[in-house]
């Protein structure tokens, strides 16, 4: 696996039409290393799409889609590239939290913005200018997180009833 550079950050990087790999971004203070998952499918000179999942750590639902659509794209149908993020936000997804304990910062609130000082604002900035912005299409995956939820269901109240009756669609 080779290693490839965006922005002086290093991506490991297989030479493959079909590629999975990991963006270094930064050390912790105990040296442990925090990395972004990156999949790259395709080399054609066509549109380029990203997408992006779990920029909120307990949103885990866009990354197991991008897990199924990464084994299902096949590069010889293409004539573009994907770019699949399936982890925007490590940090706060290995803690299963809306945003992470290191700056409690809701990454989708920070894409665009000139301030890079926190590990949060860092990452958006990498996945900003480095991929939406060279990107054609980007599609965000959003999915609610963890706990219980309860349907909303409100009166339709008698000018409501009357229209779903004149539809044949109340009794």
């Amino acid at each position: 696996m080779k290693k490839i550079k965006i922005n002086k950050i290093n991506i490991k990087k297989k030479t493959k039409q079909k590629d999975y790999m990991s963006l270094e971004l930064f050390n912790l203070v105990d040296s442990s290393q925090i990395g972004l998952p990156l999949a790259i499918v395709g080399k054609g000179t066509g549109p380029v799409v990203t997408i992006i999942a779990a920029q909120h750590g307990n949103e885990w639902s866009g990354s197991y889609a991008c897990h199924m659509l990464y084994e299902r794209l096949d590069p010889s149908k293409m004539d573009g590239k994907v770019i699949i993020i399936p982890i925007a936000n490590p940090p706060a997804f290995l803690q299963k939290s809306r945003v992470s304990s290191l700056d409690h910062i809701d990454m989708n609130r920070t894409y665009g913005f000139v301030k890079k000082r926190k590990p949060t604002e860092h990452i958006a900035s990498i996945i900003f200018e480095n991929f939406c912005l060279k990107s054609n299409y980007v599609f965000d995956l959003h999915s609610g997180g963890p706990g219980e939820y309860f349907p909303l269901v409100e009166s339709l109240g008698r000018d409501g009833l009357a229209m779903a009756k004149s539809l044949n669609m109340g009794n």
